[in-house]
């Protein structure tokens, strides 16, 4: 990795923890909780006064030695870092997920289980963690506690046929992946309605950020900013070419653009003369890392690599955004 890396968007670079093997990681709003999952166990770390990762406790959640196809699991952990949900699919196709909540001195108690008998594509939860939502036989499940807060029940089906979905940091809007489409939901006296639709390409990726959705496609990046009545408005459109090596993943930050090639290999895009211009200084060449995942206030950059373990990056408050948001 280049240093101008941190010398011109991260600081305070820090280890959390060793190399486990293929892994899924999960943080909170801030990026001072970090969850990673291997080898059916799920270990807990915790930033201590803002300067050191420590070891807080392990949890034991399936049985299995190893993970065979990492897209059978999912990990989501709540905004306050109280409450993570653990999801499998077994070989019956049946979704198992398990609601975990931390009490005193992070010491973290069985919650809940939950059941499903179709192979389900994704799992969400709401920034609060009182809400979930999973796809389930052409529709959207929409879980929420019931009138006394103990349990999540089944609240709602919306008919969608999507392959992932997310919900707004404000809770009362649902942006999901259709075919060629980004399909609102929004809340309404209790009620999840579809008041709103995108065309996108066929394949492409979404992501949240701040009042805007990010759309990146094979030759653009789009953004649609949310009015006051919660319905969005295309705010700027800009040349990429992100796709053409196929990704597995984009990372939107704000002034950088951080992309999972197939290989692993991570390269970082820049804004530049209105286009996404690929910045060869960021990473030397073959800089590799099995997992990217940033906190969700966008402010930390999480790198879990081959040897290396976990890594996070700050990202400096100091930068001037060449695309005001």
């Amino acid at each position: 990795m280049d240093e101008s890396l941190f010398q011109n968007n991260f600081i305070n670079k820090q280890q959390i923890c060793q190399y486990f093997g293929n892994v899924l990681l999960a943080t909170d709003y801030q990026g001072q909780i970090v969850l990673v999952f291997c080898n059916g166990e799920i270990f807990t770390f915790s930033l201590v006064d803002g300067k050191e990762w420590q070891w807080t406790s392990s949890l034991k959640v399936i049985p299995q030695t190893s993970i065979t196809q990492q897209e059978d699991y999912g990990l989501q952990l709540n905004g306050n870092g109280h409450k993570f949900f653990f999801s499998q699919v077994d070989q019956r196709y049946e979704l198992k997920i398990q609601i975990w909540k931390r009490g005193h001195k992070c010491n973290w108690t069985f919650q809940q289980s939950l059941k499903l008998y179709s192979r389900n594509k994704f799992l969400s939860i709401n920034l609060s963690g009182s809400m979930l939502m999973v796809d389930h036989v052409r529709t959207l499940q929409i879980w929420d506690y019931n009138h006394t807060q103990s349990k999540l029940a089944r609240m709602q089906s919306v008919p969608l046929e999507s392959t992932i979905a997310y919900f707004h940091e404000n809770e009362s809007v649902i942006a999901a992946k259709s075919k060629q489409h980004v399909v609102f939901i929004k809340k309404i006296n209790q009620l999840w309605v579809k008041y709103q639709s995108i065309k996108a390409e066929q394949e492409f990726f979404m992501q949240f950020f701040k009042n805007r959705l990010i759309i990146i496609t094979i030759y653009d990046l789009f953004m649609y900013k949310m009015d006051d009545s919660l319905h969005f408005q295309l705010e700027k459109q800009i040349v990429s070419g992100i796709f053409t090596k196929e990704p597995q993943q984009c990372l939107f930050m704000g002034s950088i653009v951080m992309v999972q090639m197939p290989s692993l290999e991570i390269e970082c895009y820049k804004y530049e003369n209105n286009s996404w211009v690929k910045d060869k200084n960021y990473f030397k060449s073959n800089f590799q890392a099995h997992r990217l995942i940033n906190s969700k206030d966008y402010k930390k950059l999480f790198i879990y690599r081959k040897k290396y373990g976990g890594i996070v990056f700050e990202k400096k408050n100091e930068i001037k955004e060449k695309i005001k948001l």
